[in-house]
């Protein structure tokens, strides 16, 4: 489904969530995946990301992540968004992948810096210009030094705000500072998402336009009535929602995403408790902590 309309008259805004990738015996479990998807239909997101950081695509094999697209785009049909993480230390490879996503139906992709190899602001540059040049679906940039290493400079973003097929940031650098110039001096039609769901609140007064999620893995509904008053502008209940999901944002990274998200929906029989390495399941003293804070937290929703 296609996310922005004709012309890119539609902004992207709201509430869309990176869905976790559910493992049975080391295989994709796709009767557990399209359950979890029904559940954010439910919902009413406004878009489903797969295969960005919480479903662990580093991991999948290529003919895996084609039939996770399938599935997502088959499931979803034109209820939502379907937004497709297919980003690559190597430009070659991303574009490949961004075709691939395109051809498989994807409604726009999410292209995160370049991991490993720290290319130059000039190189930034020319990287998502060329994958952009080279598919005919939206493009979202993900700006997450945290897990690339590079920081993609305010500068820079302005720059390629500008390319008529790139049409928001998912930025996760906690740099507001950065975030607010890139608001003030991008195209209106230009869209800024947060990437830290304990910073939506935050980059919305900014002038941000939503957030991919997460937390709305597990409570999908309370995100999309956060969302929801933040884009009334209702800052004083965002403000008190925003204290009382803070500690559930915060154990949400008490280790690498996606275990803590995955452990709890495990609990709450929505999926295994199933990584792939490298990844694994959480130390025992962590694991019990998240579970009993989610044991206390739940009972507030």
């Amino acid at each position: 489904m296609s996310i922005l309309g004709k012309n890119r008259e539609q902004k992207l805004s709201g509430l869309y969530t990176a869905v976790v990738t559910p493992f049975l015996s080391n295989s994709v479990d796709y009767f557990q995946f399209e359950a979890l998807l029904e559940r954010q239909m439910q919902a009413r997101v406004n878009g489903i990301v797969v295969l960005g950081s919480t479903g662990e695509p580093a991991t999948l094999s290529k003919d895996e992540k084609i039939a996770v697209i399938r599935s997502t785009v088959t499931c979803v049909g034109d209820r939502t968004a379907v937004i497709v993480g297919t980003g690559a230390s190597s430009t070659a490879e991303t574009i490949e992948n961004s075709q691939i996503a395109q051809k498989e139906g994807a409604g726009a992709v999410l292209v995160i810096t370049p991991y490993g190899n720290k290319p130059s602001q000039k190189g930034l540059a020319a990287h998502f210009s060329a994958v952009a040049d080279n598919i005919d679906v939206p493009l979202i940039m993900y700006n997450i030094p945290g897990r690339t290493g590079v920081y993609m400079e305010p500068d820079t973003v302005i720059e390629l705000s500008t390319h008529e097929n790139i049409v928001g940031i998912k930025d996760a650098s906690s740099k507001f500072e950065d975030m607010q110039k890139i608001v003030n001096n991008s195209p209106a039609n230009f869209s800024l998402l947060s990437g830290n769901d304990d910073e939506t609140l935050r980059i919305m007064q900014l002038g941000g336009d939503g957030v991919i999620a997460v937390s709305s893995n597990v409570i999908a509904q309370q995100m999309r009535e956060f969302i929801d008053i933040c884009q009334a502008q209702n800052w004083k209940g965002a403000e008190w929602l925003q204290q009382k999901y803070e500690p559930f944002f915060q154990h949400l990274f008490i280790e690498t995403n996606p275990l803590p998200a995955k452990t709890i929906m495990a609990y709450e029989g929505l999926c295994d408790e199933e990584f792939r390495l490298p990844l694994t399941p959480m130390y025992d003293d962590t694991r019990k902590e998240l579970l009993t804070f989610w044991d206390g937290f739940k009972r507030s929703l």
